[in-house]
């Protein structure tokens, strides 16, 4: 219940523009590797691997608060819905423009493509059952909210074969 509550005080925070932002050089692959020890810590993803191949020397212009929160919202969102004993896999990508794209990506063979215009949206799951009442739905809006405020796009897709990817793309 404190989870929810805080998570609705952040995104009543975000809606009215009031979240402060605070810019800095920000080491990603270290801090996914952080937000990772942290849902594994809260119980979460036992079984599961992470296959961090985010480019070790990338550090991004990012409120380095809110993109811990953002990482571990992904993060445990991918241990809490991927099949057993598989991996959450995180890469980047730079474009010739210069601009980063970070992916998480999880077996969710439970999603189906029509699923994906919702999985932002605020309290929806896909299926309440399958997380055994510990979860309220507010994980991806906090995410994208909090991304959004810094200036990041997100995106979220399904490959045929069942891997949900959540994309973070930073100018």
């Amino acid at each position: 219940m404190e989870r929810m509550l805080d998570g609705l005080l952040d995104l009543s925070r975000l809606d009215r523009g009031a979240a402060q932002i605070h810019l800095a050089p920000t080491d990603v692959a270290s801090l996914v590797d952080a937000c990772w020890d942290r849902v594994l810590a809260g119980g979460v993803g036992a079984g599961l691997r992470l296959e961090n191949a985010i480019d070790p020397s990338l550090k991004l212009s990012a409120d380095a608060v809110k993109l811990e929160q953002i990482f571990v919202n992904i993060l445990n969102n991918a241990a809490s819905y991927s099949s057993p004993h598989s991996a959450v896999v995180c890469t980047s990508d730079r474009d010739p423009g210069g601009v980063w794209t970070l992916k998480f990506a999880n077996v969710a063979d439970f999603l189906s493509p029509d699923d994906l215009p919702h999985v932002f949206e605020r309290f929806w799951r896909k299926d309440a059952a399958r997380t055994g009442g510990g979860h309220s739905g507010l994980g991806l809006s906090i995410v994208k909210a909090l991304a959004e405020a810094m200036g990041v796009q997100t995106a979220a897709e399904l490959a045929p074969d069942g891997i949900f990817t959540i994309c973070l793309r930073f100018a």
